[in-house]
């Protein structure tokens, strides 16, 4: 893997670098010339990425989201947004709600004729802090 040349360059408010891999596998990047906000930045390491777990429950109206964030490490930058977001059959958004995240199962609702749901969690930076965003499709769902 590598950063190309100038990549960060005038990144002056990067200060912080979670990256999901080994000090070992870290070494081995190749990083461009013009990349100094990223080799100043502190850097943690967290060998395994952290992830989402949810449970989804049919109601009468949409559907209740259950979800929890799991391999968070205490010097990570810490878990700000949770957004759940509702798909109809046609991939069009029903529904989105968004909620600070402290380290418990928290409970979203939402409404409509909903066939996908989409947990993104971000840090306190508005970046992802989970890589890939968890996807429940209707198959998935529980009934009450």
């Amino acid at each position: 893997m590598s950063v190309e040349d100038y990549a960060f360059d005038y990144c002056k408010s990067l200060q912080n670098i979670i990256y999901c891999g080994t000090p070992a596998q870290w070494a081995k990047m190749s990083v461009g010339i013009g990349n100094n906000s990223l080799e100043e930045a502190a850097l943690t390491y967290q060998t395994t990425s952290p992830y989402t777990k949810s449970e989804l429950i049919r109601t009468a109206d949409g559907c209740r989201v259950n979800f929890s964030v799991y391999n968070m490490t205490s010097e990570a930058t810490p878990v700000k947004n949770v957004i759940a977001a509702g798909y109809g059959s046609d991939g069009r958004l029903f529904d989105a709600k968004t909620s600070e995240y402290g380290m418990m199962t928290k409970q979203f609702v939402l409404n409509g004729d909903i066939c996908k749901v989409k947990i993104f969690v971000w840090n306190e930076n508005m970046s992802p802090y989970v890589r890939d965003c968890e996807i429940i499709d209707e198959v998935e769902f529980k009934t009450e």
